[in-house]
């Protein structure tokens, strides 16, 4: 929601702007029928980021695809980048290694833009595998490093540039896993949900310092300040104190 519109990205791969107000359509554009694309193998997952007048989104099929920004006043496309296959992760900005950016997940590697006019332009790539089910959306730890999870690992990633060249390297790696939930960060702690548990990671090394029994294979977890919202199977909330 943005600005008095509404943009959704459909499980049928279309994107629309729709008034807030009335819900009138104001522009659709139908990825299925323009690219013959349904998305990854699940169906589109991301949702749309509006950023300097656009509305981004990693579009494409199971074997190639592109981040793709259409003007969030007409719809019209307005810049397109990388060739990577969408991933399930919605799209974020952040800024790190003192740099505006981009941050999009493929569905096997997590891409990074930088600004460049009135568009993006790739300044990086990490390998990183979707999984079977699902690749959730990146945290901002600090200045310059990112956390990333999947069905089988988390990576603290560390962003930096030198001589004009960037680079991408982790900075710990751990077995402990987000699955599909996407990670948070509060207080220098990492905070994860996989198979029934949400587990807490000390942010600079990766070592768990704390877990709670939280029943479900899926969960998709909100922050509130210093408190977690925990979405579980059986359709009710957790409210959880963050770990001090």
């Amino acid at each position: 929601c943005h600005a008095g519109k509404l943009y959704l990205h459909t499980a049928s791969n279309s994107v629309l702007c729709l008034d807030v107000k009335t819900g009138k359509e104001l522009w659709k554009r139908d990825l299925l029928a323009e690219l013959k694309k349904s998305g990854p193998p699940y169906g589109p997952a991301a949702s749309p980021l509006v950023v300097n007048g656009a509305v981004v989104l990693p579009i494409g099929g199971q074997d190639a695809g592109s981040v793709l920004a259409f003007d969030a006043a007409t719809g019209k496309t307005v810049w397109e980048g990388g060739t990577a296959a969408p991933g399930y992760g919605s799209p974020i900005t952040a800024k790190l290694a003192n740099s505006e950016q981009l941050l999009v997940f493929g569905m096997g590697e997590l891409l990074g833009f930088t600004r460049k006019e009135a568009g993006w332009e790739k300044a990086w790539d990490y390998e990183f595998r979707a999984g079977e089910g699902n690749q959730s959306t990146p945290a901002v730890l600090d200045k310059d490093t990112l956390i990333i999870t999947n069905e089988q690992e988390t990576h603290a990633l560390r962003v930096s540039a030198q001589d004009g060249k960037w680079k991408v390297a982790p900075v710990w790696k751990s077995d402990v896993c987000g699955r599909i939930s996407s990670p948070h960060v509060f207080e220098g702690r990492v905070y994860l949900h996989g198979l029934g548990e949400l587990h807490v990671l000390a942010g600079d090394s990766g070592k768990e310092v704390g877990k709670l029994e939280l029943n479900g294979e899926y969960c998709s977890l909100v922050r509130l300040g210093a408190v977690l919202l925990a979405l579980v199977p059986a359709y009710f909330f957790v409210v959880l104190p963050m770990y001090r």
